[in-house]
């Protein structure tokens, strides 16, 4: 017979992550991956809510921001860090809007993110000739 758990909301966000994880679905397997002991997990999905090191920890295991698993949604920081976080956003506009910000929305073809790979590929030196070259043609 099935335990009634009352979980927090750490901890109900946590057993979602964890029962919706591709690998990781065990509470055994997460507490594996972040070196602690499956009791200890098994408290953070249901009333013991994580010190800051687990929540780190577990933010980076399934790849949330803190906002999310403190708060259950993410910040205007977090989501704009997410959209730049993405290699490059081919096809997709950045569009935040947001009297503070300065954000300009760029799609980048294939070539352009060849080039951009590149240049981040050489060193300070090389990058900042490139810079004086492209500052000469304008």
């Amino acid at each position: 017979m099935a335990k009634d758990t009352k979980r927090t909301e750490i901890g109900q966000r946590l057993y979602e992550l964890r029962t919706n994880h591709p690998t990781l679905k065990t509470q055994e397997s997460v507490a594996e991956a972040m070196g602690i002991k499956r009791d200890n997990l098994a408290r953070y999905e249901t009333n013991v809510e994580p010190r800051i090191s687990a929540i780190k920890k577990l933010c980076e295991l399934f790849n949330v921001s803190s906002d999310y698993l403190i708060f259950g949604k993410e910040s205007y920081v977090s989501a704009l860090n997410e959209k730049l976080s993405n290699k490059y956003m081919i096809g997709q506009d950045i569009n935040y809007n947001n009297s503070n910000n300065n954000l300009k929305t760029y799609v980048l073809n294939e070539d352009e993110q060849e080039i951009i790979d590149h240049i981040r590929s050489l060193s300070d030196e090389e990058q900042g000739a490139i810079m004086t070259l492209i500052r000469k043609g304008k």
